[in-house]
This record gives structure tokens, sequence and C-alpha cells, in this order.
């Protein structure tokens, strides 16, 4: 957050207009007379390959992005913090509890 588009993603107004330039644009281009027909011809518009760019294949497999074994890891860390916090909470109430027993006794 609060980093210039180009530095996170690479891409940069140039390579942007590069991009619209090879798509052909003006050519997909036709009337429209109401809103869902906009909607519909946006849909449509073709944008040229751009290089290192992913395609979804009919049948092949996805492999994931993430890492089963950090995330169980993460999970794991995550779990003991939360042990740690409600051991801490439950101690916490257990010597309020004594204070006010102790000074009813005075």
């Amino acid at each position: 957050e609060g980093l210039p588009r180009e530095y996170v993603t690479g891409e940069t107004i140039d390579s942007a207009l590069d991009l619209l330039k090879r798509s052909e644009l003006p050519s997909q281009f036709e009337s429209c007379r109401d809103f869902p027909a906009a909607v519909a011809l946006a849909e449509r518009l073709k944008l040229a390959a751009v290089p290192g760019d992913v395609t979804v294949r009919q049948g092949a497999l996805e492999g994931a992005n993430a890492s089963p074994i950090e995330s169980l890891v993460q999970l794991i860390d995550t779990m003991r913090g939360y042990e740690a916090y409600m051991q801490a909470a439950s101690r916490l109430d257990q010597v309020s509890g004594r204070a006010v027993t102790d000074v009813g006794r005075v």
C-alpha cells in the first residue's frame, strides 16, 4: 500500500497503452442501443496477449499457488497463540476473582 503501481506489478502507462494499440479495439466496436448491449459488447472485446500471460486449458489440472505445509504451520502457530491468549485470560480472571475474595475478607 502506498507504492506506485508499476513498482508492484511492473506495469507502466506505456505498456498499458501498447497493449491497447496491439488489441485493435476500434475494429471491435459497434453501436449499442442500450446498457445491456454495451455490457455484452464489453464482454466480447479481445485484448492482445501479454508476454508471460497464463492461459486456461479445458480439462487441464491447475496447481495451487499455496503451500499446504506452510498453511498448516501457520494454522498451528495461530492455534498456539490463541491457546496462550486464552490461558492468560483465564489466569487474569482467577487473579481478579481472588483479589475480590481477599478484599471481601478484610
